[in-house]
């Protein structure tokens, strides 16, 4: 279960926390001129989100914290918005699990930010190691190949027909590397996404080479543990890339 502290649902306390974070996510990192959310392992997608957030957060906040303009209904819009915060981070199903990613991937400096503790050396008390399950890996496997389009199947492979996750398990996280050649090591592939109900749709740009180049997408997934662990990589899956014709 994910850290009840770490988004706070006093508004206040909330707005700072969204303006704080949202400033260190979009922050560029030079060299080598990235921004910071690509090395805490989020996706563009929820990056934009985050930041959309934050940007709902301000004007609800000004008119929440406004004594000519508060009352039922700002309260009602900031309480809304907290909830929505929360469930698009640790939803047990549609989480995004974006402060676990902190955990995994994150400084010192980005956990204290993000009030990340569980996992990590601002943990209060240790982990009872005793408690948690000898971790597994995921299995993952194609279920259709369209035009700049793929959806790859990512399940316990103890429980196959099982959308569940193992126990003790946060999220099953998806990489991926397109190109013409296998890469040498797991660090040259990309963080993608979260499995979602045992899928996840990898969608797939033109590279922009020539029409007869044959395109590759490799694929492996791990584990997200709810101590913050990770698991080992799953086998490697290769799917020929689709690519529309000219």
């Amino acid at each position: 279960m994910a850290d009840e502290t770490r988004i706070s649902t006093v508004p206040a306390a909330f707005n700072s926390y969204m303006l704080r974070t949202n400033t260190l996510q979009r922050t560029v990192i030079t060299p080598p001129s990235i921004l910071k959310y690509t090395t805490l392992g989020w996706t563009s997608d929820e990056s934009d989100d985050w930041n959309d957030f934050t940007e709902r957060s301000v004007i609800a906040f000004a008119i929440y914290d406004d004594p000519d303009k508060t009352g039922p209904g700002p309260r009602k819009i900031m309480k809304a918005l907290i909830a929505e915060v929360r469930k698009y981070d640790n939803d047990s199903e549609s989480g995004h699990h974006l402060l676990d990613l902190v955990a995994v991937h994150g400084t010192l400096d980005d956990c204290i930010a993000f009030n990340v503790k569980k996992g990590t050396v601002l943990a209060v008390s240790t982990t009872h190691r005793s408690n948690i399950p000898e971790k597994k890996m995921p299995k993952i496997s194609l279920k259709s190949n369209e035009q700049s389009q793929q959806v790859i199947i990512c399940v316990n492979p103890e429980t196959p027909k099982s959308k569940k996750l193992p126990e003790g398990v946060m999220a099953a996280m998806m990489y991926r590397f397109v190109g013409t050649t296998k890469p040498d090591k797991l660090s040259e592939y990309a963080y993608i996404g979260i499995s979602k109900r045992g899928e996840i749709v990898s969608k797939i740009e033109d590279p922009g080479l020539e029409s007869d180049t044959k395109i590759y997408a490799w694929y492996y997934s791990r584990y997200l543990y709810k101590d913050g662990s990770l698991s080992e990589a799953s086998s490697i899956l290769k799917v020929e890339v689709l690519l529309p014709t000219a």
